[in-house]
């Protein structure tokens, strides 16, 4: 199974192979703009990185294909970081500027708990962090974005997934009802 950054990649190259009038050519880099917004603030950046370390390796000859430089990375109302933003669900979910109560008072007083619960969204992610710090170069930012070496170990991989999953799911599922399948 591909990450999003690695089916992007696999697609563009797909495409840039398969339409002549574009003019790609094999080890010739073309640029192109990126622009995300929402959970774009995470997977933007991620994107970039992938594309980076795919043109290194295609520039050291290690695998062929289209370099794809960014021109453009842009990221508007991106969410950056869930421990500034995780406790704000709960909140829009029922203050917004729509007037939508998507929460009853149950729900919206357990979203709030369980994000800084222990074991809850705050709490995951600090485990997060730490088991990222503990891999070489697994943490830039001052410590606030987990690097590619960090995320492709399996033990800071699951604890960071189990974080987003408190952080922006477990509870709507668990509480709202909303189940997949």
């Amino acid at each position: 199974m591909c990450s999003q950054p690695q089916a992007a990649w696999h697609v563009l190259q797909g495409f840039l192979s398969g339409v002549d009038c574009l003019g790609a050519e094999i080890g010739k880099s073309k640029e192109f703009n990126l622009w995300t917004e929402s959970y774009g603030g995470h997977y933007g950046p991620a994107f970039y990185n992938y594309f980076y370390e795919q043109n290194a390796a295609i520039q050291s000859g290690s695998i062929p294909g289209y370099p794809l430089k960014f021109n453009t990375l842009g990221v508007g109302n991106g969410i950056i970081d869930e421990v500034i933003q995780a406790e704000w669900y709960p909140e829009f979910a029922v203050n917004n500027t729509y007037g939508i109560r998507a929460y009853n008072d149950t729900v919206y007083n357990y979203a709030r708990f369980a994000n800084s619960m222990i074991g809850g969204c705050q709490d995951l992610i600090r485990q997060c962090r730490r088991a990222a710090a503990g891999i070489k170069g697994g943490v830039v930012d001052n410590g606030t974005t987990i690097t590619g070496a960090a995320s492709s170990n399996l033990a800071v991989a699951t604890l960071c997934s189990e974080a987003a999953d408190m952080c922006r799911e477990y509870w709507v599922k668990r509480n709202v009802g909303v189940r997949e399948g």
